[in-house]
């Protein structure tokens, strides 16, 4: 089982950098942040409003989180050539011409 739990962590450690360089690269932006807390504070003040649960703010926070991220990245152009090489590799794969013959 210790084998188990030291792969994720070493899985883990590559999603951390780039989320630390999403926000280093957000920081670069103050306007853009503060339009991101903004809308973030908006969210949570609704979410408390309505009397709604702490999940579904947590889910409010992933998702404002996930769309940061997805921004910063699509933002880079080697990261986008990256996507549209592995995306058209695994459509390669899975063409029906393939499994015909």
């Amino acid at each position: 089982m210790g084998h188990h739990q030291a792969a994720p962590m070493v899985a883990l450690a590559k999603p951390k950098v780039l989320v630390e360089e999403n926000f280093m690269q957000l920081k670069k932006d103050p306007e853009r942040v503060s339009e991101e807390n903004r809308r973030l504070g908006e969210m949570l003040r609704e979410v408390a409003s309505n009397g709604e649960s702490a999940v579904a703010a947590s889910e409010l926070i992933r998702r404002n989180l996930a769309e940061q991220m997805a921004m910063t990245l699509t933002r880079d152009p080697s990261f986008k050539a990256a996507l549209v090489s592995a995306l058209s590799g695994r459509i390669l794969e899975l063409s029906p011409t393939r499994d015909i013959n």
